[in-house]
């Protein structure tokens, strides 16, 4: 084999010859790390869905035992922190969950670490911190055209419903749906202060809504049904419980309530039964 310097003697010749050579082997390395780095990537990602999966059924000490490891071998990232903080939350772990969440915004702060840690301070009932910390996420997400600045007016006016102060609570939710227009737990929050004031007209546009960002929930459309009734609407009322009873997503408890109040329905809607000259003997008069 003729060494380089011997078959390319000329300084350019070699210093292009050797910059391809480092060039490739960088280039080997560089791929190298990248593959590494994308592989850690889905990885934790992957872990993450399992979790999350494992949260959506219920199974709380089991997304805790994986997320345990998971913190173990990657301490400083900020969405195995967010996630453990949420699970923390759940179980009533309230002050390792607001340490996750404080180390998770210190690691990466935005809108939404602002929003978590807004909640973490309102399940400690630490209400003043949490109004401040609402303050400081509105701001910055206006800057960041925060897509879920919505649920900080809901986070606010769930503070004001929890003080007691229902109007400046009813006000707050509004501005929450006004920027998520179909945001369930904001619906839900709002019927129930217009439902424990009695003002079900009031309530009725938020049914409504509640009923048609989430076809498959029993409460809504048994609320209206029931509203329709009171009004008159016989007819609208059977359609709606008939359209419900229709909806294959529907659980089978919830279709088995959904049954019931039809029959309530059909019972109400029938005309009373005519009573005989004679009457019934309980009924004759004393002699």
């Amino acid at each position: 084999m003729i060494p380089l310097f011997t078959k390319y003697p000329h300084p350019i010749s070699r210093y292009i010859i050797y910059s391809a050579i480092f060039l490739v082997c960088y280039t080997s390395f560089g791929c190298q790390y990248f593959r590494k780095s994308k592989m850690k990537e889905e990885f934790i990602a992957t872990r993450i869905n399992i979790i999350k999966s494992k949260i959506d059924d219920g199974d709380l000490m089991g997304a805790q035992f994986d997320l345990s490891p998971l913190l173990n071998q990657f301490p400083d990232n900020p969405d195995i922190l967010t996630l453990s903080g949420f699970v923390d939350i759940t179980l009533g772990n309230h002050k390792r969950a607001l340490d996750s969440m404080l180390k998770a915004h210190e690691l990466k702060p935005s809108s939404g670490s602002l929003l978590n840690l807004s909640s973490v301070y309102i399940a400690q009932k630490n209400y003043s911190q949490a109004m401040q910390t609402i303050d400081q996420g509105l701001q910055l997400g206006r800057k960041e055209n925060y897509v879920n600045i919505g649920r900080f007016y809901h986070n606010r006016g769930y503070i004001y419903e929890l003080k007691g102060q229902k109007d400046l609570a009813i006000q707050s939710y509004k501005e929450a749906l006004y920027h998520l227009p179909g945001y369930l737990q904001t619906l839900r929050r709002l019927t129930g202060i217009y439902e424990s004031r009695g003002q079900i007209a009031q309530a009725v546009p938020y049914y409504q809504r509640l009923s048609y960002f989430c076809r498959t929930c029993f409460l809504p459309m048994e609320k209206l049904a029931l509203h329709y009734m009171r009004v008159g609407d016989r007819k609208v009322a059977e359609k709606m419980v008939s359209s419900y009873l229709k909806n294959p997503q529907v659980s089978g408890e919830d279709k088995t309530k959904a049954r019931r109040l039809q029959n309530h329905i059909l019972r109400a809607s029938k005309p009373p039964k005519a009573v005989s000259q004679r009457g019934s003997m309980n009924n004759r008069p004393p002699r």
